[in-house]
């Protein structure tokens, strides 16, 4: 117990000191990644945050991927396991990716290594879906129960904080449009098709 707390408070105050000065997504994702890196050293991991301007998850961070995995993972993120974490604003972990009970939109494309188990963690604000931070490990049952909950804790302050630099940004944005292109679509960040599946609501 005394370990997890000591880690926990580690992990917390390192990420709160790094991602203070974050002002977009690029720095915000350094932040929350260098620090995490840290704590789960994994042979692959990757930060999706929603792109408020193209209306899209995009991988703004990554450890262990081609170029080629890259442009297939975010390509195709909403339709697998990011996208259910970040729709569903829960954990996603599978500690053996051989087993038959592995759900059918957890996929990935052809890569030279077998990953062998999962974890994925929603980052979430208090009312919104922001993205999902995520972990494949070679080796059967890497993650553990204090993995999962530090990481939880670390994903919403991330996420809190990235709300804020959207805040600030659609702030900014609206000084300078004329109010009556100032769209539903800007105002909120998300297009409106996603309202429609529930997830964005508090």
């Amino acid at each position: 117990m005394e370990d997890f707390k000591s880690h926990t408070l580690s992990v917390l105050h390192n990420l709160t000191e790094a991602i203070i000065s974050a002002t977009d997504a690029h720095s915000l994702s350094n932040a929350l990644f260098n620090v995490v890196d840290d704590y789960v050293s994994v042979e692959h991991s990757a930060i999706f945050l929603w792109d408020f301007n193209e209306n899209r998850l995009r991988m703004y961070k990554s450890k262990g991927f081609s170029n080629k995995d890259m442009a297939y993972s975010e390509k195709t993120a909403m339709e697998r396991h990011p996208g259910w974490v970040f729709k569903n604003r829960k954990p996603l972990h599978i500690p053996d990716m051989s087993k038959e009970d592995v759900p059918k939109f957890v996929t990935s494309g052809k890569r030279a290594y077998t990953v062998r188990s999962r974890l994925w963690i929603p980052i979430t604000s208090k009312d919104k879906s922001l993205g999902a931070f995520g972990f494949a490990s070679e080796q059967t049952h890497f993650f553990t129960d204090e993995h999962i909950k530090v990481l939880e804790l670390a994903c919403r302050i991330a996420g809190n904080m990235y709300s804020q630099i959207i805040f600030r940004e659609r702030k900014q944005k609206k000084k300078l449009l004329p109010s009556s292109r100032f769209s539903l679509t800007t105002q909120v960040g998300y297009p409106l098709s996603l309202f429609s599946s529930g997830f964005l609501s508090t």
